[in-house]
């Protein structure tokens, strides 16, 4: 955190689902479906229990989502790791130690 002037990186707030509607931004009402009241009808609240802006919301989710394509990604790259040929069976087949 610098001491003076602006930051240089754009603050990511943590997030949590809405326990009211569950995350989905809606509560079923008797005839039809009304906006959470709690979370702003975004499904995501601040760790304070608050609704999160939504350029900030915008931001978190976003920070998300890369986290989530990178382990997939990381996956991905582990498994064909795993899956490639070895080479040590018979004939340079693949040998699976049973």
């Amino acid at each position: 955190m610098r001491k003076t002037g602006p930051d240089l990186q754009k603050a990511v707030p943590a997030i949590q689902r809405c326990r009211a509607c569950r995350g989905q931004g809606f509560t079923k009402g008797v005839f039809f479906e009304l906006d959470c009241a709690a979370c702003d009808g975004t499904g995501w609240l601040g760790m304070d229990g608050m609704p999160v802006e939504p350029a900030a919301l915008i931001r978190a989710l976003g920070r998300r989502v890369t986290e989530a394509e990178q382990r997939l990604v990381n996956q991905v790259k582990a498994s064909v790791w795993i899956e490639e040929n070895n080479r040590r069976g018979p004939g340079g087949s693949h040998f699976t130690g049973d």
